[in-house]
């Protein structure tokens, strides 16, 4: 028997069901109580039962939130897995935005916020399909957000920054290690270095004004052997022409030419082979350009 329900009006397999006086149809239990609650408790005479305008005081809501504190752990994680993958409407979504619009969050939520995130990652948080599109709308973001020009004040700032944490930041790669292996030319070099009996220190830090660590000090003589890659140090032989070369490598070379001057004039002296010059050398070689430097 198919007739429309009393209460939410839908066209169903609806049952008889007698409350007082008067016959109805219902589709389900639910449509009866609530139509039993409109009949018994009608608007117009009782528009405070139940929560109908209801508006709770502090106090209720704070024993309410106690409440929900004391149930513990096990019962916010079922809670949180129930939800977990969950797509809200984009509705909800933007009126919780709003409401939290200009709302500041202190500083002990946030070491909350942070220590409950750490180690948990969006897959566990959100679920794999929730996590490839909440990446891909940050991607989306990225690529139309443009960047804003410096301000002449902005650029003053960053300037003096750079000024304050250069010595800092000197004394930090001072004790750094760098790098961690050597170059094929810079082991073929020491191990000539070893034949002829020299005494040498490899990545010895010198404190000039580009400071840096040199490949190769040799301490008796007080001359540096730098071993420079054909490409990176921009051999002219590769490329006859300064101005072909990358903005990178261009920085680089006339940074090796300010370094030999700063060690010449602080009393050093400075060998500079290229790396295909290092490849054909022999001890001969070798021992010829260091007694010239001698001489020099």
């Amino acid at each position: 028997m198919e007739k429309n329900c009393d209460y939410c009006k839908k066209l169903t397999s609806v049952k008889p069901c007698e409350i007082g006086k008067y016959k109805n149809h219902f589709c389900g239990r639910k449509c009866a109580n609530l139509f039993k609650i409109g009949r018994r408790f009608p608007l117009e005479t009782y528009p405070n039962y139940g929560n109908r305008g209801r508006e709770f005081s502090k106090e209720w809501k704070k024993n309410m939130g106690d409440s929900v504190r004391r149930r513990g752990k096990d019962w916010k994680i079922k809670l949180s897995n129930s939800h977990r993958g969950v797509k809200r409407p984009e509705e909800i979504g933007k009126k919780i935005s709003n409401s939290l619009m200009g709302h500041k969050v202190s500083k002990e939520i946030r070491e909350k916020l942070s220590r409950d995130r750490k180690g948990v990652s969006y897959e566990e948080k959100y679920g794999k399909e929730r996590t490839l599109e909440i990446k891909e709308k940050m991607r989306e973001k990225l690529r139309l957000r443009k960047r804003k020009p410096l301000t002449p004040q902005s650029k003053e700032k960053m300037s003096l920054a750079y000024e304050k944490n250069r010595e800092k930041h000197l004394l930090i790669r001072s004790k750094q290690i760098l790098p961690l292996k050597d170059t094929s030319i810079e082991i073929k070099i020491q191990r000539l270095l070893k034949t002829l009996g020299i005494e040498f220190y490899t990545h010895s830090w010198i404190g000039i004004k580009y400071a840096y660590r040199c490949d190769i000090y040799i301490p008796s003589i007080k001359t540096i052997i730098e071993c420079d890659g054909d490409y990176w140090h921009g051999n002219p032989k590769l490329n006859g022409n300064f101005m072909k070369f990358s903005r990178k490598i261009r920085e680089q070379r006339i940074k090796d030419f300010e370094r030999t001057s700063q060690l010449e004039e602080k009393g050093y002296k400075v060998i500079r082979l290229w790396g295909s010059e290092i490849r054909t050398i022999n001890v001969e070689v070798l021992k010829d350009k260091l007694s010239k430097t001698l001489i020099q």
